[in-house]
C-alpha cells in the first residue's frame, strides 16, 4: 500500500482511500525505509523530463 501510494497508482488506491488510510500508509512507508520516497522522486523525475 505505501508503494502504491508512493506511485500514485489510482488503480489501486483512489484519492479517497488513500485519505481514508493516511495513517496507516504513513506506518507502512516507514517500514518501507527509503523505497517510497525514492519511488516516488524516480516517477516525478521522469514526469518532469517528459515534457
Amino acid at each position: 500500500m505505501a508503494l502504491a501510494d508512493a506511485a500514485r497508482l489510482q488503480l489501486l488506491l483512489s484519492h479517497r482511500r488513500r485519505r481514508e488510510h493516511r495513517d496507516r500508509i504513513g506506518r507502512l512507508a516507514l517500514l518501507c525505509g527509503p523505497l517510497p520516497l525514492a519511488l516516488r522522486q524516480a516517477i516525478r523525475n521522469r514526469d518532469s523530463s517528459a515534457g
